[in-house]
């Protein structure tokens, strides 16, 4: 995986998101990469094993720009309710991303087996709607 950028002031990628879920809050660092293997992630510090780990004292929103159904504000909203759940709730661990028997199961069966997966994809589409989570949220209420 390649850092194509580390955005040194994350308040301009993360400004449009409402002032009083970031309030009191210590705002991530936000990296651009490529070739991830997933649209986008959170990660603490402390379990951020990876080349980078060394470069901030932050909590990292990694955001992959060459995701095929990556959408650059529904990604970012996404990872960031996980950083708001993290302060907010205290230590969770989220299910590993895994496409099974079919993509449409394998999304129905991640974000029915965790609530704060749940709930970050509804903080998403309702911050930043876009075809891919629409139709993730519609499959949920199937």
């Amino acid at each position: 995986m390649k850092v194509l950028q580390r955005v040194r002031f994350s308040s301009l990628e993360l400004n449009w998101l409402p002032n009083s879920i970031k309030k009191g809050l210590i705002l991530p660092q936000i990296f651009f990469v490529q070739n991830s293997g997933v649209g986008g992630g959170y990660y603490r510090v402390k379990n951020f094993d990876n080349d980078w780990g060394n470069l901030t004292k932050r909590p990292i929103i990694v955001i992959d720009i060459h995701s095929e159904t990556n959408d650059l504000d529904s990604t970012i909203a996404h990872e960031f309710r996980h950083h708001w759940q993290l302060y907010t709730y205290g230590n969770w661990i989220s299910p590993r991303w895994k496409i099974e028997n079919s993509y449409k199961k394998s999304i129905i069966k991640f974000y029915s087996s965790c609530p704060y997966e749940r709930d970050a994809l509804q903080f998403e589409t309702k911050l930043a709607p876009n075809d891919t989570n629409l139709e993730w949220k519609e499959w949920l209420l199937e």
